[in-house]
């Protein structure tokens, strides 16, 4: 059995031999494998036009961008989401015009959908999301549907 890990210093190759496990380590060649060095970018307002230039000239090729949907509870099957609200960074209008100026200086963009899960009840998040019936699901799956359709087109829209 061999597996690879990705290690930040290069690859990592475990080897399973009998009852011992042999590591070995060695450089990735860059024709292999595209080096990617990226950002989350959260920006209230639109950054200024030399933020990305300056991100380029450190040698990021990728800027994430995460826009949020929002559940009210972890049982609560909605989801809001309205993209003309929020942070630039994650409105629509914001995202188009990064994507534009990213493209014009070689970067790329990662565009993340993410589902903010609130609670009063002292548990919040992802993974306590539970509903108790069948319909309550169906609605749930209805928001998200329509949250992460949008982003889909949204991401096709900016390539």
């Amino acid at each position: 059995m061999v597996l690879l890990l990705t290690c930040v210093g290069g690859w990592l190759a475990a080897c399973e031999d009998g009852n011992r496990m042999l590591a070995t380590t060695a450089q990735p060649t860059h024709a292999a494998r595209p080096h990617v060095q990226g950002v989350t970018l959260d920006a209230r307002q639109a950054p200024d036009d030399s933020t990305l230039l300056r991100l380029r000239d450190l040698g990021v090729t990728h800027i994430t961008l995460t826009s949020f949907g929002f559940q009210p509870e972890p049982g609560v099957p909605e989801i809001r989401h309205d993209p003309d609200v929020r942070w630039y960074s994650e409105s629509d209008r914001g995202i188009r015009a990064l994507a534009r100026k990213a493209d014009s200086l070689g970067m790329q963009v990662v565009l993340k959908p993410h589902i903010w899960v609130r609670g009063n009840s002292g548990e919040s998040g992802p993974h306590a999301i539970r509903f108790q019936t069948e319909a309550e699901w169906q609605q749930w799956e209805k928001h998200y549907r329509a949250f992460i359709l949008h982003y889909a087109r949204l991401s096709e829209e900016i390539g």
